[in-house]
């Protein structure tokens, strides 16, 4: 079976804002195809293998008794399951001397409330989206950012309101799920091959070591399988004519010592191109910070997020 995790848009914040949104897309590379969704299950049981290895093996070095999906797959799970979190990316998606784009995402959870946010600028394109998901229903808002500001968003009273249900197929996930990336073994590209594309991002292999600190982790994806959901997300916010087409994927996890997850370091590239035939490579890295040791509530709307995790 395979084991697997859902990595969440917590984790790879970059979601919407990492396609220089609304500027510059592009076609699949099954070459105007489409692309099936992996069943990618939710990894539950995997991870509660996983926690009886932590438990048994506490204090000592992870890396010799988990593989760095493991790793990866317990300190996200053990996010997810904290009863109020925060988590804020902040980066940059450029298309060469085409334009540059500041992005900023933040996700706040706490009891049943899910609010997700993105903005974004560049001298081509200035938007901000704020989805807020409580129940069995999911709202959003479209606007832009404070004067070029993205750390602030100004948005219209105009809303659409969506079951948790519909949203999900329109946009690959419900908020709640906060699905960027798929996480498999067989969508982990092993130290010294090459994802199916062929190629591979140059940054550190896949693989884990021991700091002072903690852990870092290194894992290059399937720029294919593993961003199923991702592409769907991307072409419904950006209204692409059809989905991007990724060359690599790479993600650098920053873990403490008990495997609390700390930090996500993004490193993405793909070709987009747009329903009237612009297109240009995109070039992205996004810094995701996460906290849990706070009480964090949902924002209203045009109102800015108190609190930060301090990057």
């Amino acid at each position: 079976m395979r084991k697997t995790i859902i990595i969440t848009s917590i984790v790879g914040v970059s979601a919407i804002a990492l396609g220089i949104t609304g500027g510059y897309f592009l076609h699949s590379f099954l070459a105007g195809g489409t692309i099936e969704n992996a069943d990618a299950g939710t990894g539950a049981n995997d991870y509660s293998s996983i926690a009886k290895i932590v438990e048994a093996k506490k204090g000592s070095d992870y890396t010799a008794s988990l593989s760095p999906r493991q790793m990866v797959t317990y300190a996200i799970n053990s996010f997810i399951e904290s009863p109020s979190f925060f988590a804020e990316g902040i980066g940059v998606a450029s298309a060469g001397s085409l334009a540059t784009q500041e992005i900023r995402s933040h996700f706040v959870h706490t009891g049943n409330q899910y609010f997700e946010e993105s903005l974004s600028h560049s001298s081509f394109v200035d938007l901000a989206d704020r989805m807020y998901q409580t129940g069995d229903s999911t709202v959003t808002y479209h606007g832009g950012t404070n004067n070029g500001n993205v750390e602030e968003g100004v948005f219209p009273d105009k809303s659409t309101t969506y079951s948790n249900t519909d949203y999900a197929t329109k946009y690959g996930r419900k908020v709640s799920d906060v699905c960027s990336y798929t996480i498999a073994d067989d969508y982990v590209v092993k130290a010294g091959e090459k994802n199916l594309k062929g190629t591979t991002s140059g940054d550190e292999p896949t693989g884990s070591v021991k700091t002072d600190e903690g852990y870092t982790v290194y894992l290059e994806l399937d720029a294919y399988y593993s961003v199923g959901n991702y592409k769907i997300q991307m072409q419904a916010i950006s209204s692409l004519a059809q989905l991007p087409s990724f060359q690599f994927v790479h993600l650098t996890f920053n873990l403490d010592s008990e495997l609390k997850l700390l930090k996500l370091t993004t490193h993405e590239y793909y070709y987009a191109k747009t329903s009237a035939g612009v297109g240009s490579n995109i070039d992205g890295r996004l810094v995701t910070t996460y906290a849990t040791d706070g009480e964090y509530t949902v924002p209203e709307l045009n109102t800015p997020l108190p609190y930060t995790t301090g990057e």
